[in-house]
């Protein structure tokens, strides 16, 4: 077989530009809400990686000033003709506690891991004993912009090559922390 490798032009942006985004959804449970703001409220030092290029630090973001905010059909709706209201009503509701969501979230992946009791762990932070588990605390290790300093770090993390019988006697992939070691 013939294998055909595809470059694309990539155009980066400037460090520190700056972006505004919205997510909308609908009929989410709180532990699938909490899925998606843990999911953007990640650990400090730690971006996202979006884009080409991620293992030579392109596509990292960091998200911030995140604001949840319901929207209420029927608060609207009922208000509508209100004489009494001096603008249009939009339904909407601002929930500043989203650690709430989060907690659910996580909460829900640990018992179903058998790893929460509510009794044994009342006192203990969901996302901090979320995030020690082994293949969190490999995932953090990945997102952690301060390894993107050590180095040698493009090496590292180099694209492999498609040349097939390099593959044959390719080593299985080092943990992300042993790459940050």
């Amino acid at each position: 077989g013939h294998l055909s490798v595809h470059a694309e032009k990539i155009r980066p942006l400037a460090p520190g530009n700056k972006f505004k985004g919205r997510i909308r959804f609908e009929n989410l449970s709180d532990i699938e809400l909490g899925a998606i703001l843990f999911s953007l409220n990640l650990p400090s030092n730690c971006l996202l990686k979006i884009g080409l290029a991620k293992p030579y630090g392109l596509g990292s973001i960091q998200l911030s000033n995140i604001i949840l905010t319901f929207k209420n059909p029927k608060d609207r709706y009922t208000k509508l003709f209100d004489p009494t209201m001096q603008n249009w009503e939009k339904g909407l509701i601002e929930e500043s506690n989203q650690k709430k969501y989060w907690d659910k979230f996580c909460i829900y992946i640990l018992q179903n891991l058998g790893l929460w009791n509510q009794g044994t762990n009342q006192n203990a932070d969901p996302k901090e004993v979320f995030w020690s588990l082994p293949r969190m605390k490999e995932l953090r290790c990945l997102l952690n912009w301060e390894n993107t300093k050590i180095n040698n770090w493009n090496g590292k993390t180099e694209y492999m090559t498609l040349n097939c019988p390099e593959y044959r006697n390719k080593e299985i992939l080092p943990k992300a922390s042993d790459v940050a070691r």
